[in-house]
Formats: structure tokens, C-alpha cells, sequence
């Protein structure tokens, strides 16, 4: 068990610093501290104090009070304590006490308390005011363990098992928005950062609070690049009356499982599963959907379809260089069925380019083009080419106003509804309004050039608390429905 730490002693004199080296057949060890005392009686112990720091086999502890054990030199055990700083990187945490297994890279934490820095990008459409803009979260956690992991990916990973969670994005105003969960899991980069991936953050039994007061329960909460994912609802002319909410496992860093159920009044049950694996090679998936739906702006009319299932493969992220964008490419093959039309076996492959040429605190612009092709059963090939820019600029803090035009070039012919492409030029534009500092006004067009009428409306009604956004969606073109919609801002 733990080999719990003295109560805290009084200062050391001012001294030259200590230094020592151990080394064995499987160990290598250099300690450095104000003091150290060798303790060589039943166990091989040494303890570190003053601004101590240990570096076993490479990994370095760093604190104010520290007891190496090497009794066992494949598997030195180390406990810390004040101003702990673990593995690569630095971390800003505060815990009673830690416990390090050094050959698994596991910390056990005692009452932690962890800040760590949010380094996204700020989405202007927030119209958020720099003392309401979270620049960390801040964790404390009555136990959790900390584990370092080398990804085949992304490199090495911190990632945190913690039970009694409180999480909060601190603000200059309230009130202040935050979260509890009987169990979260975090995922960070190698210098402390929240890592760029979907679902960094995963909380069972949560509570988003404003304060100490709870807004609203969830069995299940996820914030990955998207931001928060919330349950949904709404009306609409395929699934009727439904709910939806977001499901997920992560049984290792590489390999995780989504489930998305939608309940609807139409067709009971519908919604998505993905199976997914991440490697140096780019991300596999192995997804199913039901009752997916997709609105053909021309014909004003839904479509519905399901995947049973599809293979797919997304690249990893190519950096192009400072001022060229990154590159993304997609493939996949399965089984489609599209309700009322055809069914068969389908593969498609798709690439992105996305530059963003300027992003200021006020304006933003943006290139991109994209193409996908598709061919299947019947010997049927579908395909188009795209270029597009967008603008987007902020009025006085409280008017977001983008404006964009894509234009595609298409090819051949598809017997899967869904995939058509019935507007070749559009005009796009989207404004929101914030009044006061509760309520958001928004409205969505879209304009189809070459038949000359408008192919897609939306405008909504948000409420605004904190950090927290929701409201009621309503879309009255191509076809009439309402969403009730919540998010979490500053992400």
C-alpha cells in the first residue's frame, strides 16, 4: 500500500543543492533536491526535499517532498507531494498526496485539483465578451489516476480516470457554468493541453450547474472538437416527435464505440453506431445508420436512408504549411438502403482542403474546396468538384454576419436520391443578433442560383445563461420542422 508521506517540515536553511545517482542493471536514477537521506534498511528508500526532482529510466517527478522506493528496481514506486509535476510536460495541479508506479506510468491521486489551459479556436459566432470567454477548466477530483500512453497516432497522451468530479469554466461573470459526474475520464496532450480529439472529455451520471445550482441531469455527457454534445429534439416529417442523445465507450485511446439513439413517434427507434480505430495510418470506422435523413432543396422533400454498415478510412490531418490549409481525405464502401427507391452496395471517396486566411478577433475568411466520387451497384459513377470561400465578421460584439458562396461542378448519375447535388451555385448567409445578456436571435439562408429561389431557411430563438445556449430551431425550408437545441459556449 501507499507509504504515506510525513506531515509537512518546517523550511530548509539555505544549503548548495544535493545530487545523487543510483544505477543498476535495469534502473537509472538521478535525484536532485535541497536535501536528500538515503534510507537502506529493509526497503531501498530515498527521500527528496526542497524542489525535488527524481528522473527514473527517464521519467521525471517533480516536488517539494518526495519518497522514492527502489526496493524493486523494475518497478520504483514514488510518492509526492506540493507542487507536483509528472511525465512530459507540466501540468498546473494541487493533490493531497500522489502515488507513482513508474514501470506502468500510473499516478494515484488523493483529492486533486488540476487547471488546464483551452487552446481552441474562438468561434466568432459566440459573440462572447472577453471577461465571459473560458480560457481553462478547472477539475478537482476526490480520487483519480493519472496514466501516460504512447498512441500510435497522436504520441504520447495523458489520459485521467477520476470519481467525484467537479469541473468549471471560469469566467469574470456569472454565473458561472460547470458540471459534476460521479466518474469522467480526460484526455491531454503531452504539454498539459486538452488534446485535439473527438471526445476528450467523457462524464457519467453529470450535472451541469450554474453555481452550486443544477441546471439539468444527463447519464452521459461528451465535449470533444464540436463542443459540448447535448440530447436533442424536435419535430419533423420523417421520425415525427423525437429525442436524441449521444452515447460512448472508450475501451482504450485507440479504439472507441458511439451510439447515437433517436426515438421518434414515426419509426420508434433510428439513429447511428460507429465502431472506430485510430492508428498512424488515420482513423477506421465501422458505421451503421437508420432512418438518416437528408432534404433535397429542389424537389422539397426528404429522404431517407440507412448505411448497413459501412467501412470507412479518414486520413490523418495534413498540414500543408503556415499559409496553405490542411488536406483530409475519406473513403468507404457498405450497403445502402434508401427507403421507397433502391438499395446496393456503394463506395465513395472524398478529399477537403480548408485554408483559414484570417482570423482576428472581429473578422474571418476562409478558402476550401472539396470533391467526392461514387460508384456501385449497376455500374453506376457520381461525382463533383467544389470551391467556396466564406467571410465572417463581428459588429459592436453583440452582430455575427457570414456570407458564402460554393459553386460545384458535377458529373454522371446516382440512383441514390440522398447524394444528389441540386444546387451547383448557392449563396449562403447567416446573421446572429444578441440582445442584451440573455437572448440570441439568429436566422439561416440559403440561396440556389440557378433555379432562382431560396432553398433553405432557418431561424431561431435562443436563450442565453453563462456559458449555457439553448433555444427552439425552426426550419421552414425545404421543409417545415422545429429542434430544440442546447450548447456550451467557448469551445
Amino acid at each position: 500500500g501507499p507509504a504515506p508521506l510525513s506531515p509537512p517540515l518546517d523550511p530548509l536553511p539555505s544549503a548548495p543543492r544535493m545530487t545523487q545517482t543510483i544505477s543498476s542493471e535495469n534502473l537509472r536514477a538521478l535525484f536532485e533536491a535541497d536535501q536528500i537521506d538515503a534510507l537502506l534498511a529493509a526497503r531501498r528508500m530515498v527521500r527528496l526535499r526542497g524542489a525535488a526532482r527524481a528522473e527514473l529510466n527517464g521519467q521525471v517527478v517533480e516536488a517539494e517532498d518526495l519518497l522514492v522506493d527502489l526496493t524493486d528496481d523494475q518497478r520504483p514506486l514514488a510518492w509526492a507531494r506540493g507542487g507536483v509535476r509528472y511525465g512530459q510536460g507540466a501540468i498546473d495541479a494541487t493533490v493531497e498526496d500522489i502515488q507513482i508506479d513508474l514501470a506502468t506510468r500510473t499516478g494515484l491521486l488523493t483529492n486533486a485539483r488540476l487547471e488546464v489551459a483551452l487552446e481552441s479556436v474562438r468561434r466568432l459566432r459566440d459573440l462572447l465578451d472577453p471577461d465571459e470567454q473560458p480560457d481553462r477548466l478547472i477539475i478537482t477530483a476526490e480520487r483519480a489516476e493519472t496514466k501516460l500512453i504512447d498512441t500510435a497516432r497522436r504520441g504520447e497522451r495523458r489520459v485521467f480516470e477520476a470519481d467525484g468530479v467537479r469541473v468549471t469554466l471560469p469566467t469574470k461573470r456569472d454565473p458561472q457554468l460547470g458540471l459534476r459526474a460521479r466518474h469522467a475520464r480526460l484526455q491531454m496532450g503531452p504539454s498539459g493541453r486538452l488534446d485535439d480529439h473527438v471526445d476528450f472529455f467523457q462524464a457519467n451520471n453529470a450535472r451541469l450547474m450554474f453555481g452550486d445550482k443544477p441546471a439539468f441531469s444527463l447519464p452521459r455527457l461528451h465535449v470533444g472538437k464540436g463542443g459540448v454534445y447535448l440530447p436533442m429534439a424536435g419535430v419533423n416529417g420523417t421520425h415525427g416527435v423525437w429525442v436524441e442523445t449521444v452515447f460512448g465507450w472508450q475501451f482504450t485511446p485507440e479504439l472507441r464505440l458511439r451510439v447515437t439513439p433517436r426515438l421518434g413517434t414515426t419509426h420508434l427507434i433510428s439513429g447511428s453506431v460507429s465502431l472506430e480505430h485510430i492508428s498512424k495510418l488515420g482513423k477506421f470506422g465501422l458505421n451503421a445508420t437508420l432512418r438518416e435523413r437528408t432534404l433535397l432543396p429542389v424537389q422539397r422533400t426528404p429522404v431517407s436512408y440507412a448505411r448497413l454498415p459501412e467501412i470507412s478510412w479518414e486520413s490523418p490531418r495534413f498540414q500543408l504549411g503556415r499559409r496553405l490549409g490542411h488536406l483530409e481525405v475519406q473513403t468507404g464502401v457498405g450497403y445502402l438502403k434508401e427507403y421507397g427507391t433502391v438499395s446496393g452496395w456503394r463506395a465513395r471517396a472524398e478529399a477537403q482542403w480548408v485554408n483559414q486566411l484570417l482570423h482576428t478577433p472581429t473578422t474571418g475568411f476562409q478558402l476550401h474546396a472539396r470533391t467526392r466520387y461514387s460508384w456501385g451497384e449497376g455500374g453506376y459513377q457520381y461525382g463533383w468538384a467544389g470551391l467556396g470561400a466564406s467571410l465572417e465578421h463581428v459588429f459592436f460584439r453583440r452582430l455575427w454576419v457570414q456570407a458564402g458562396i460554393h459553386q460545384r461542378y458535377i458529373t454522371g448519375s446516382t440512383p441514390f436520391r440522398h447524394e444528389l447535388v441540386e444546387t451547383p451555385l448557392e449563396v449562403l448567409s447567416e446573421a446572429r443578433l444578441r440582445l442584451g445578456n440573455h437572448w440570441v436571435i439568429e436566422n439561416h439562408l440559403a440561396y440556389d442560383v440557378n433555379n432562382g429561389q431560396f432553398s433553405d431557411q432557418r431561424a431561431g430563438l435562443l436563450r442565453r445563461d453563462g456559458l449555457l445556449e439553448y433555444g427552439l430551431l425552426v426550419r421552414t425550408l425545404p421543409s417545415f420542422e422545429l429542434q430544440i437545441t442546447a450548447d456550451v459556449l467557448g469551445f
